[in-house]
């Protein structure tokens, strides 16, 4: 079977796997837009199947397509190499807005979904400037 980048049926092949995720949750699949098929599409797929059904869980919880960097992307620091702070740091924050989307604004709720105290929380997000 060839890698999932190289097949033209990443829509079927979403479209089943959101089918079974919903089903295995118990919730109304969610449908997928055009320009997200697209994104999809264009997606280079490391993590090829399994890649693909975690993006799929993830927008069948939130709503959004939240693909993965690809190797090599990302900010650099001075020597050329990745810098894991700077990427750390964007998943924490990407994370932290995505409890707080699904809490409604509700912080104490937001820190039960992130599995971090709410002092924790508010420490987090103090650092980013956000309250």
């Amino acid at each position: 079977m060839p890698p999932l980048r190289e097949r033209g049926d990443i829509a079927v092949l979403a479209s089943e796997l959101m089918r079974k995720r919903a089903r295995g949750a118990g919730l109304a699949p969610r449908p997928l837009q055009p320009d997200q098929l697209e994104r999809l599409a264009a997606h280079s797929w490391p993590g090829n199947v399994r890649e693909l059904e975690s993006v799929l869980t993830r927008f069948l919880v939130s709503g959004e397509i939240r693909l993965t960097e690809p190797p090599g992307s990302g900010e650099r620091a001075e020597n050329g190499a990745l810098d894991l702070r700077s990427r750390l740091a964007h998943r924490r924050s990407d994370s932290v807005a995505d409890a707080m989307r699904r809490a409604k604004g509700n912080k104490i709720k937001a820190a039960e979904l992130l599995g971090v105290s709410r002092a924790h929380l508010y420490r987090i997000l103090q650092n980013t400037g956000c309250s």
